[in-house]
């Protein structure tokens, strides 16, 4: 274990590792309360006061009566984030986080949204991403407060509400409020991250020639699903097979109605899972043997679509290779919408990607949503 020590000037020795350990039972306090709170985003109950939902306005507020009933400063910008503030200055230091999280998903052997600790292990939706960590950069701004440490700079924290799904909760925040002089989030690996892909949402669209067909996969753009919804297919004919891995299964009592099951995670780390949306799309061509599906085989295909090669993008940068990762698949009333969501390097951007898809294919039209530009 690391300790951490620091000297007042006056030769005695502040021991930060002891403090940390004297509030080990107050962070799983603390863990277990917020966690509680559903807060993924929510477009069914979003209203003035909770653009996000009102889960996430839920998890906000209680981020704001954290610092509240600590006697510190805070503020809700616009219900996009907020903020505790301790110190005095001109300049601030910026803590960013998140009180947001992606939807539970399905295949939990512990409630999403309970704390369950199993051994050295802390299990529910938030613990890792991002509401342990912010709870952690709190406390170690308790104990900054406890001991009355001289500060040169002021401190934030700054929970958004909206990381998952396009960030407009930290724009929205610096519309109204200062720069930081000194920023890091507690939301990445250790030690340290000094760079990271560039973040890019791109929709493609394309006329499907079954109407009678309708497919749902996926609902956040930057995670891959756990399991896609397939109605108006049938399958007893045979004829068709899976990769190893997915798993598919008909609905009770209906012919034409199939769940395929494959194995959902981030989309940064694609190679972790079993995107359901590339078996769909191995299964639909099988089926249909259509210019569309053969189409969305190729963009979809983990080894020459995700990776860029297709597409003649896949040239490393400092970053790394670029990934192209199907998240959400919708076909209805015979048309398809496919999300990609992209992570560039540095060597690349925004419109070469647009202009390579472009290349590609002319009948399917890519665009950027509008206002989700970052993943």
């Amino acid at each position: 274990m690391l300790t951490f020590m620091f000297s007042r000037g006056s030769g005695s020795m502040i021991d930060f590792s002891a403090h940390a350990r004297d509030r080990a039972n107050h962070f799983l306090q603390l863990l277990a309360q917020w966690v509680a709170i559903p807060s993924p985003f929510d477009s069914e109950s979003r209203q003035p006061g909770a653009p996000f939902g009102q889960g996430v306005a839920d998890a906000l507020g209680w981020w704001q009566k954290l610092g509240d009933e600590a006697g510190l400063k805070t503020l809700n910008v616009d219900h996009h984030a907020v903020h505790i503030e301790y110190g005095s200055g001109d300049e601030i230091v910026y803590v960013f986080g998140h009180a947001d999280v992606i939807p539970a998903g399905e295949g939990w052997h512990f409630p999403p949204y309970q704390l369950t600790r199993l051994g050295d292990k802390l299990m529910g939706r938030g613990v890792v991403d991002d509401k342990g960590p912010m709870i952690a950069a709190w406390l170690a701004l308790d104990i900054l407060r406890e001991l009355q440490l001289p500060l040169a700079r002021r401190i934030r924290l700054v929970a958004g509400g909206n990381e998952e799904t396009g960030f407009h909760c930290i724009r929205r925040y610096f519309a109204s409020q200062p720069q930081p002089a000194f920023a890091f989030t507690p939301d990445g690996k250790f030690p340290v991250i000094y760079g990271e892909k560039g973040s890019l949402l791109v929709t493609l669209t394309a006329p499907v020639e079954q109407p009678e067909l309708s497919v749902s996969c996926g609902e956040v753009v930057n995670s891959i699903p756990d399991v896609a919804h397939l109605h108006g297919l049938s399958l007893y004919s045979g004829g068709w097979t899976l990769d190893e891995g997915f798993t598919l299964l008909a609905e009770p009592e209906c012919a034409d109605r199939w769940r395929l099951y494959g194995r959902g995670g981030h989309s940064s780390k694609p190679e972790a899972c079993l995107n359901p949306i590339a078996a769909t799309a191995q299964l639909l061509h099988q089926r249909f043997d259509a210019r569309w599906t053969q189409q969305l085989v190729e963009i979809t295909e983990p080894k020459t679509g995700q990776s860029g090669v297709r597409f003649a993008l896949d040239t490393a940068g400092e970053c790394g290779n670029i990934l192209l990762v199907p998240t959400v698949l919708n076909i209805e009333s015979g048309l398809m919408t496919l999300t990609l969501n992209v992570r560039y390097p540095e060597n690349l951007s925004a419109e070469m990607i647009m202009e390579s898809l472009a290349q590609w294919n002319h009948d399917w039209p890519a665009r950027q949503p509008a206002g989700a530009d970052a993943a």
